[in-house]
């Protein structure tokens, strides 16, 4: 598990894959403890697939689990 984020936030990120919350453009927005910043996007909260998009780089992370996304350092923001 990653150290630098509490609990609370980590249990409002694993509910946040699971029940996605309504946003203006169906995105799950979140930050990553090296300073990063991602979403996931609608079609893949719809079809429960944890890919990450770096809003900065465009690069794409791939993950098996809410517990390998959690362990990588990203959380809702």
């Amino acid at each position: 598990m990653n150290d630098s984020w509490s609990d609370t936030l980590i249990e409002q990120t694993r509910s946040a894959l699971q029940t996605p919350p309504l946003t203006l453009d169906g995105d799950l927005c979140l930050k990553n403890s090296k300073g990063n910043f991602g979403q996931i996007g609608l079609s893949d909260l719809i079809t429960r697939t944890i890919r990450v998009t770096d809003r900065r780089s465009g690069e794409t992370h791939l993950y098996e689990s809410v517990d390998e996304l959690i362990a990588a350092g990203w959380v809702v923001d």
